[in-house]
């Protein structure tokens, strides 16, 4: 825990209230900057200068050029430590208190959770795995045929057909749906249990990006700005020397990057605060509460007790949330690269939540399908 003279730098550490919106953002910056010397942990403006790790194993198992033990020790090396919003409970939300009822959780609790099935624009949805039936195999192996109307008012199917690994057509494809909606959309209640899945590849800077990605069944926004599945992540930008060049912090449909020196670290791991509801990932809570994209309302927090360790153990006795260990999902199936074994459901093509009536309402695709899952990559 803090000392009351770091205290004072993070009011809401003290308190489950949220701050008042008026703040102040260079007592904001000095907190951080400060940190380290109240005994909480290395926190510094800039990441700090580590030797590159060179555990090599031999093996490449998702044929991207790189090492498979150089990834997982540069995975470790800058993972980010998350700054996640005041963790409530459903009831909690419900009462008015404030904070993020809505999770993270995994690939494999998240499944068997949820039907499959698939949509077509104009005409009747079809069903073709139920809850319970669904796992990281037959994700990969539906095939149906399109389900058209025709001009005479009737739905009729005719080809193509569309394939639960590589299809996708607005008006006919897959998606994922929870029938026990607040226990899914709840996510893992069990933090030790939460994971950041990651890919490393090298980038057009003559060095590595890892990409960290994190999974929440639910996004709870705005109004009726809602889905389900919510796929976030952050980018390290590795130089030629494998030192941080910049951070990319993602923002709904688009984001931030930022040079190393512009972001605040937690030793080599950059620090990263998750809006609350939306998972939006910023530099900084100043950067975060009372803006227009995150509805203005105080979404991000800066609490130490509930940060996210995203690494796991970190070996240290600083306060927060210790998960478990990274997942290496390895590549999307092109040329020779390809998933990491285990991690073939990375060629799932659908969605991960339910079609909404717009894109603000629908559920998003897998990190593959995702513009920014190539972002920087070397040619």
């Amino acid at each position: 825990m803090l000392g009351p003279e770091c205290s004072a730098l993070f009011p809401s550490v003290r308190s489950p209230t949220k701050r008042p919106v008026t703040k102040n953002y260079l007592a904001l910056l000095a907190g951080l900057i400060t940190l380290s010397a109240c005994g909480d942990g290395p926190t510094t403006p800039t990441a700090a200068t580590a030797s590159a790790p060179s555990f090599a194993w031999g093996v490449d198992n998702d044929g991207d050029g790189l090492d498979e033990g150089t990834e997982w020790d540069l995975a470790n090396q800058y993972a980010p430590v998350l700054y996640m919003p005041n963790l409530i409970t459903l009831a909690d939300a419900n009462a008015g208190v404030a904070g993020d009822w809505t999770w993270p959780s995994t690939v494999s609790w998240y499944l068997p959770q949820v039907r499959m099935r698939i949509h077509h624009g104009g005409c009747t949805d079809h069903q073709l795995l139920d809850v319970g039936q669904v796992n990281t195999t037959n994700l990969l192996q539906q095939s149906h045929m399109r389900y058209v109307r025709k001009w005479y008012g009737t739905c009729e199917h005719e080809a193509p057909v569309q394939y639960s690994d590589r299809s996708w057509h607005e008006d006919d494809h897959y998606f994922l749906e929870a029938i026990s909606e607040d226990a899914v959309h709840s996510g893992m209640r069990t933090q030790s249990s939460w994971q950041l899945y990651f890919h490393a590849y090298p980038n057009t800077i003559g060095g590595v990006s890892i990409q960290y990605w994190v999974f929440y069944p639910y996004n709870d926004f705005v109004a009726s700005a809602n889905h389900e599945g919510d796929w976030e992540h952050v980018t390290v930008r590795l130089d030629a020397n494998r030192q941080p060049a910049g951070v990319w912090f993602a923002q709904h449909n688009g984001g931030t990057e930022y040079l190393a020196s512009q972001v605040s670290w937690y030793g080599t791991h950059p620090q990263v605060w998750v809006a609350d509801g939306s998972h939006a990932s910023y530099r900084a809570e100043a950067d975060c509460d009372n803006i227009v994209a995150e509805g203005g309302d105080n979404s991000c927090w800066t609490n130490v007790n509930q940060r996210w360790f995203t690494w796991g153990n970190t070996g240290s006795a600083d306060a927060g949330i210790r998960g478990g260990a990274l997942i290496n999902m390895g590549e999307a199936l092109v040329g020779t690269k390809r998933p990491m074994s285990g991690q073939e459901w990375v060629r799932y093509s659908g969605r991960w939540g339910e079609k909404g009536s717009t894109s603000a309402t629908s559920g998003p695709r897998g990190p593959a399908y995702q513009a920014n899952w190539t972002r920087d990559a070397a040619p």
